[in-house]
């Protein structure tokens, strides 16, 4: 029997160290592995230092962005909307920025929500949503390929969703939602959790 239990225990110690070897290296490999592009590489904390704006912090990120690049033609095939809520009771500042997949070009749309207001934030005009903010200026973004963003806020009680569309038919032929992260990288909604080995004694 006791060598059974001492079996148990050690099977056990393994599995946590085992655990806290690939956090480690988790945690680690992530934070040191540049984004690299055409015009050379940096590190995703460059980001928040370049491009941090005062009073708000970011709440999502979320990677998939695209856009044709085909603004006000008859071509257009695929553009990205980001749709955003404010829950509180008084105004929010909210911006959205965009990265093109090497990191190397940003564009950006920031509004004032007023309470219980939702506003859509997308790279051009879409049929099904009435944009009130076009990323990039009007009439939006270039072509966006495998592109990047996040939302970023002067209140955490803001909800936002983010979807690939056809931008041009009505319904749309196509409409993907794109997976939100927290800022720290956990997905959205994201509630499991991580037991770890009970061993009795």
């Amino acid at each position: 029997m006791s060598t059974l239990k001492f079996g148990a225990r050690l099977v056990g110690v393994l599995i946590v160290g085992l655990f806290f070897v690939a956090l480690t290296l988790q945690v680690t490999g992530g934070a040191r592995e540049g984004v690299a592009g055409a015009s050379g590489s940096g590190q995703i904390t460059d980001l928040d230092n370049g491009l941090a704006v005062e009073g708000l912090s970011v709440l999502y990120r979320f990677s998939g962005v695209t856009d044709d690049g085909e603004q006000g033609s008859t071509n257009r095939k695929e553009a990205t909307s980001i749709h955003c809520t404010n829950l509180n009771t008084t105004n929010t500042q909210v911006e959205v920025q965009l990265f093109q997949w090497n990191g190397t070009d940003v564009y950006t749309g920031t509004v004032t929500m007023p309470p219980n207001r939702s506003f859509t934030f997308s790279t051009q005009n879409t049929t099904i949503y009435f944009d009130d903010v076009l990323l990039g200026g009007n009439p939006g973004t270039p072509a966006i390929f495998q592109g990047s963003g996040r939302v970023l806020s002067s209140n955490p009680n803001v909800i936002c969703t983010v979807q690939v569309l056809d931008p041009l038919n009505y319904p749309p032929v196509f409409m993907d939602k794109l997976t939100l992260h927290n800022s720290n990288g956990s997905i959205v909604g994201d509630i499991r959790k991580v037991y770890l080995p009970f061993i009795r004694k």
